[in-house]
């Protein structure tokens, strides 16, 4: 679930960003508002800023934790097309990243590399 929420906060920033938001103004909306869970704040404040450095949970340690979750549901027969997507930006990130980066570098990958404006 925190590799989906990771990706779905990605995505929605890079969009923001594309369509001339203030960040600041998403990440304060995103932090208080119904989709505010810790996880989220966390993320939010660390990928409008474009700040990756002070490693909270790494990607590495997201991703693994992903595929461990993905493993179980496939043993049980469940659906996961959602969180599949996610891992799937997981693993992309560690193409582009070491994977000892904060979890929250994987919107870099979903921009293209490119730091998000501050």
């Amino acid at each position: 679930m925190g590799a989906v929420q990771g990706a779905a906060l990605a995505e929605g920033l890079v969009i923001a960003e594309k369509a001339g938001l203030d960040l600041k103004v998403v990440a304060d909306a995103l932090s208080s508002g119904a989709v505010a869970s810790p996880h989220v704040k966390y993320l939010t404040s660390r990928m409008a800023a474009g700040d990756h450095g002070d490693v909270y949970f790494s990607l590495g340690l997201r991703w693994k934790d992903a595929d461990y979750g993905l493993r179980l549901a496939d043993d049980v027969g469940a659906s996961t097309e959602i969180s599949k997507a996610a891992r799937a930006l997981y693993e992309e990130s560690l193409g582009d990243f070491t994977g000892d980066e904060n979890e929250s570098v994987i919107v870099e990958t979903v921009r293209g590399g490119r730091p998000l404006r501050r």
